[in-house]
């Protein structure tokens, strides 16, 4: 998943928490790009990106994570 952005800080939520990074997942050095390899039935659920700057921030529209096994 990536989160287009220009901003100077980028954070993931997952199910409106804070994104806790596990072992398959990687974030970019910038963090706009999440990778998940394996994904699992766990990973599925609503993830978004919240970007700020100093003057403001703003939230994605949730993305819905569907994992068929």
């Amino acid at each position: 998943m990536t989160c287009h952005t220009h901003a100077s800080y980028t954070n993931w939520l997952f199910n409106a928490t804070c994104l806790r990074l596990r072992e398959r997942m990687k974030l970019t050095e910038d963090h706009r790009t999440l990778l998940i390899d394996p994904v699992r039935r766990e990973d599925a659920g609503s993830d978004l990106c919240k970007v700020s700057n100093p003057f403001s921030f703003a939230e994605s529209a949730p993305i819905g994570l569907d994992v068929k096994h």
